[in-house]
Parts: C-alpha cells; structure tokens; sequence
C-alpha cells in the first residue's frame, strides 16, 4: 500500500466515528443525506447536489475495516458537535 493510500486510510478511520454518529443522529429525524456545499466567507451558500446516503458511510467502514463503534467514540462525537454547533472551537 502506498503512502498516500496509508494516509487517506488513517484519516478516513480517525473520522468514522464522527461520521457513523451524525449517520445515527440524523436518521432519527429524517433521511440521511450527504450533500456537497458552496459557503461563502459570511456564512451564506448552498447545497450544489445531495443524495441518499444510508449505507454509504457503512460501506466506507467494511472497506476499511474499521473497528466496532463504541460508547466513547458517541460521546467525543456529541461533544465535538455540541463546540461546532455553538461555535466554540
């Protein structure tokens, strides 16, 4: 395996748990979604597409072999949502 692919590995498992979180706490209130965005230094923009994503962050995970999500892994996720959410970095 290339350096480059060891890397893109590295950062695709150190962001699952966020993203298997957000999959889990979105679907509670609605379709999941992922969506590619345009966002203006101000805060403004759009959506410029979006679709359907319910298995994908799981498939990314079985590619990947990602380990078990843990309670933990939950927990960090909240708390690092609830400092994006309210802007406190």
């Amino acid at each position: 395996m290339t350096i480059e692919k060891q890397e893109a590995m590295a950062r695709l498992l150190a962001g699952m748990p966020y993203f298997r979180n957000a999959v889990d706490t979105a679907s509670k209130n609605g379709t999941v979604k992922l969506a590619i965005l345009s966002e203006m230094p101000d805060g403004s923009g759009k959506i410029e597409c979006k679709f359907e994503c319910a298995d994908f962050f799981a498939d990314i995970a079985t590619i990947i072999d990602a380990p078990a999500q843990t309670k933990q892994d939950d927990m960090t996720a909240a708390a690092t949502r609830f400092l994006q959410k309210h802007g406190i970095k």
